[in-house]
């Protein structure tokens, strides 16, 4: 944050190291079954907290060019669900949900009790996949919401969906990859006038040697 980075945002020399105390509690359940189509069940969800000072934070202006900034305090609290189940024992279905709260607590008036830019409110991620000796077929869903670039919470980002599927051959000490990632082909922008990648595809072929 002192010096920039690759043009995204200017550097700020005269930073403060960020301090604060970080909190975070949960619990977690976890259930096999001896039935033929639920094989598994977990479940979890944890309470976080964090109380920061000096907290730096990316603010991008009208320009879209981003400066690091320390704000005075910044309460950030939050809770995770999570899910992930098994059936026919070939079948994994994941789910995850996190909201926080993300609060500027400064004593700049105009801009006290504003959210902190770059933290969505809210993000989900879904995923299924399918599973054998052979490889791994799988299909997930991004969302993501309620994200400022800047802290008078004039610039909203825009609210973010991406689908993305891909699969995995493995044979004879070989894996072969294939994943479609954005297949809505979003222009979602992390940084403001800085688009991200629309629909794109890789491909990766890796080979594990065994020694003995």
């Amino acid at each position: 944050e002192m010096f920039g980075d690759r043009g995204i945002y200017n550097g700020n020399s005269e930073l403060t190291a960020e301090s604060g105390i970080n909190f975070d509690a949960g619990f977690e359940i976890k259930y096999r079954f001896k039935n033929k189509i639920l094989k598994r069940l977990n479940m979890s969800m944890t309470y976080f907290k964090s109380v920061i000072e000096d907290m730096i934070v990316i603010v991008y202006h009208s320009g879209g060019i981003g400066t690091a900034e320390n704000i005075s305090t910044a309460h950030i609290q939050g809770i995770e669900y999570s899910i992930n189940t098994n059936f026919f024992k070939y079948i994994d279905v994941y789910c995850n949900y996190t909201w926080q709260d993300a609060m500027n607590k400064t004593r700049l008036q105009d801009i006290d009790g504003n959210k902190i830019p770059g933290r969505f409110e809210h993000s989900l991620l879904e995923s299924i996949s399918v599973k054998n000796s052979w490889g791994k077929v799988y299909f997930n869903y991004i969302f993501e919401k309620g994200m400022y670039y800047d802290s008078p919470n004039n610039l909203m980002a825009a609210t973010k969906e991406a689908y993305n599927m891909g699969f995995s051959l493995m044979k004879w000490g070989f894996t072969f990859t294939f994943e479609a990632k954005n297949l809505g082909n979003s222009r979602y922008e992390d940084f403001a006038g800085y688009p991200q990648p629309g629909r794109s595809f890789y491909a990766t072929l890796k080979y594990a040697f065994k020694l003995k």
